[in-house]
């Protein structure tokens, strides 16, 4: 069972490591245990590195033709072609400002707004990707984990002959033999110097390489905390009208036991009315029923009959 790398890096940036470890889990499923490792051990790709795979997946004819342009610069490089060099160049910032707008236009699809400075990243992966075919092989598998950057003199074989093994300057001024006349050319560069100074700027590029991953992880790490308080906020503001609707409902309720006491108190007050007038009712058939009684009682005594 192949695992489905490119597809991963090519996913949803923030389910990365939930399809990363859906997919480790199939393969381990399918006894492939070893293949498991080795998807557990792929890195979570910066987002840079994440829209450079997205171009690798939906445009990889693109950016093979654009690679094609950068066998060309090799060539007109090797061939001191200055015309060659400044026609190639400028196509070169063309095409690659291009690709950046469609690296950016992909991330968009997909909710996330691209700023200037990863923009810069795509489109110094693709430049430095141009002068190195392994690179460039690297880019079109679309498993890019991390985005890299041309160094100033390039690697030790950047556009030149694989024997030469010397770094190239920033710029190419072709050489022509100096006649009688004229004085002889300067002595070259000093290669040893520019090797050293290359490899310092290398082990320079790949600190802010890692600097510009700790920004990027903290940037999401702002975002994803960002979202936490625009979200607390929304609860926040939710309750607090909650509370303001239970006021209201208290108030309302509150209002309608004042009236309620009220009419408590008005009942109250007309039933002590009604136990006075039933208590001298009483009184009075009482008294009545005394009158009654001896009235009885004398006619008894008088001989005669009720």
């Amino acid at each position: 069972m192949e695992p489905d790398v490119a597809g991963l890096y090519a996913g949803p940036l923030q389910d990365f490591v939930a399809r990363r470890g859906r997919l480790a889990a199939e393969l381990k499923a399918a006894g492939d245990a070893a293949g498991a490792k080795r998807v557990l051990a792929l890195r979570k790709p910066t987002r840079g590195a994440w829209l450079v795979n997205l171009l690798a997946f939906h445009d990889a004819d693109r950016l093979s033709e654009v690679f094609e342009l950068g066998a060309s610069l090799a060539k007109a490089h090797r061939d001191a072609d200055p015309t060659a060099l400044r026609e190639l160049s400028a196509l070169r910032a063309g095409v690659l400002d291009a690709l950046a707008g469609r690296a950016a236009a992909l991330g968009s699809e997909r909710g996330y707004a691209v700023p200037d400075h990863v923009r810069g990243e795509v489109v110094e992966t693709l430049r430095a990707a141009m002068a190195d075919p392994a690179l460039a092989d690297r880019v079109l598998e679309g498993a890019m984990a991390a985005t890299v950057r041309a160094a100033g003199f390039g690697p030790a074989d950047l556009f030149a002959p694989a024997e030469a093994g010397v770094g190239m300057m920033a710029e190419v001024i072709p050489l022509r033999p100096a006649t009688k006349d004229e004085t002889p050319a300067a002595p070259g560069p000093d290669m040893a110097e520019i090797r050293r100074l290359s490899r310092e700027l290398g082990r320079a590029e790949a600190r802010l390489e890692d600097a510009r991953e700790r920004r990027t992880r903290a940037d999401e790490e702002v975002q994803s905390v960002q979202a936490e308080c625009d979200e607390q906020e929304s609860r926040t503001e939710r309750l607090a009208s909650e509370i303001a609707d239970l006021q209201r409902r208290l108030d309302i309720l509150v209002a309608d036991r004042a009236v309620e006491v009220a009419r408590l108190e008005g009942l109250r007050s007309a039933m002590a009315e009604k136990m006075a007038f039933r208590d001298r009712a009483e009184a009075e058939v009482a008294e009545l029923s005394d009158v009654i009684e001896a009235a009885i009682a004398r006619l008894t005594d008088l001989g005669l009959e009720t």
